[in-house]
């Protein structure tokens, strides 16, 4: 059984690997060798010029080990999260490592030909240089997102700890780009689940990735970074109450009227999000509803903030119900109340989440390991009634059940400040990005990042 048990878990491992590297290829077909043409932009917008099969050497981070990337794409995205700042690389395709480069590499002259490299270049440099750090509001002052999150700020004082990246957010790097605090706060109103404060770095000495989200603040406190500027601002938001009764009615619209069904969400099918102050208001924002041709026939309304600032989840479809607590469902008089077979995921939070195939996939995975288990006893028991093992030149044959071989491998809210003078940290430290699927009723969110 010991053997079948090795069988069961390779299995499960290769599936787990899914589309990641294939390991085994050689080391020319592991790592993607092309080089788009100019400009290439990475998911938060920070731009290079590309120069292929070329190497740009020294000005490196050091010390120098370089960081394994896919591809150049990757490796320039990770120099666009970099801290402190980075300013260009040189991609190895052969070997996978990715080189950071400092702001020494601004007008080197040093472009060496290269089969093995392609390099790239941020440009233009002044992408990362922002001195002003001026603005009209001063310390503990507050402010209003577009869609009316409210914010205290901190100027000149860090958030320490409480780092998420929210899957919501537009890119799938975190910390985020903002041109200003103000442009920070609101990316942090969008985002799901909760995003509760922000820090930021305008003259982004820590790296183009200067707006830090945060959602966790039992273990967090302020500090005064002496070498660069950070402002922060906490959300001032409480939540909001909520009553409901099963199988009430709601009026709203032109007589139209919504039958409720409270401690439940219904998963994916959003058509769009906003904030609203009461279930009441978000019944109306749906009977009211006719942007892009969609029709509104439900909402989820998530009275405590839980996963996001915008709480009002309109409905195409009716979805898979889902039990939470603190979130109500209001469905149009009329519509059919049964899951969708056509339901879709979403990853903007609140209202998404796992569709209605997903009970299916999981029957078949379940079949389908129980026939490889079935099949692998049948094996095992044929094996035993011959002998414990076949024998070949007085030698028993080993059982071949090894898994597979894995190698290691603007405006900004706060008085002005002077901008300290840049200093380059003697390694890179790349920031951790791990995220988890957010619904309402199982939470999302993702380890946090020690900054």
């Amino acid at each position: 059984m010991i053997h079948l048990f090795v069988v069961l878990s390779s299995l499960s491992y290769v599936a787990a690997l899914g589309s990641a590297i294939n390991w085994r290829d050689p080391l020319s077909k592991r790592f993607a060798s092309s080089c788009l043409g100019s400009p290439g932009t990475t998911p938060n917008g920070l731009t290079f010029e590309l120069y292929c099969n070329t190497d740009i050497p020294g000005n490196d981070f050091e010390p120098s080990v370089g960081l394994v990337r896919s591809s150049l794409e990757e490796c320039m995205g990770s120099c666009s999260t970099a801290r402190p700042r980075c300013y260009g690389v040189t991609y190895n395709f052969n070997t996978g490592r990715c080189y950071f480069k400092t702001n020494t590499v601004i007008g080197a002259t040093t472009f060496r030909q290269s089969t093995n490299d392609h390099s790239a270049l941020v440009t233009p440099a002044l992408q990362l240089d922002n001195t002003n750090t001026a603005g009209p509001s001063s310390d503990q002052s507050t402010s209003i997102t577009d869609n009316g999150m409210v914010f205290r700020i901190s100027c000149g004082k860090d958030v320490t700890g409480g780092d998420y990246c929210p899957p919501s957010s537009n890119s799938s790097t975190c910390p985020w780009h903002a041109s200003s605090l103000t442009d920070c706060m609101n990316q942090c109103s969008l985002s799901h689940p909760l995003c509760t404060g922000v820090s930021y770095n305008p003259d982004m000495l820590m790296g183009y990735a200067n707006c830090y989200p945060k959602n966790n603040f039992a273990k967090a406190g302020f500090s005064v970074n002496s070498g660069w500027v950070t402002h922060s601002a906490v959300a001032e938001n409480a939540n909001l109450p909520m009553k409901c009764t099963d199988k009430d009615t709601i009026m709203a619209g032109k007589d139209q009227n919504f039958t409720l069904q409270c401690n439940q969400n219904r998963a994916g099918n959003d058509i769009s999000i906003y904030h609203e102050t009461s279930l009441q208001k978000c019944v109306e924002t749906c009977a009211t509803y006719s942007a892009g041709g969609n029709t509104c026939l439900g909402i989820v309304f998530d009275a405590s903030l839980e996963l996001g600032w915008e709480n009002c989840y309109l409905k195409g479809a009716v979805g898979t119900p889902l039990y939470n607590t603190t979130a109500a469902f209001a469905l149009m008089t009329g519509v059919k109340d049964t899951s969708s077979s056509n339901d879709k995921s979403h990853g903007s939070g609140g209202g998404g989440g796992g569709g209605s195939k997903a009970w299916i996939a999981g029957v078949v995975i379940g079949v389908l390991a129980i026939t490889i288990f079935i099949a692998a006893f049948i094996f095992w028991r044929r094996r035993q009634h011959t002998g414990k093992s076949a024998v070949i030149n007085g030698q028993e044959k080993p059982f071949l059940g090894n898994a597979p071989l894995v190698e290691a491998g603007y405006q900004d809210h706060c008085a002005n400040t002077s901008t300290p003078r840049e200093t380059i940290a003697k390694e890179p430290v790349e920031l951790a990005n791990t995220q988890m699927i957010a619904e309402l009723g199982s939470r999302r969110g993702s380890s946090l990042v020690n900054r």
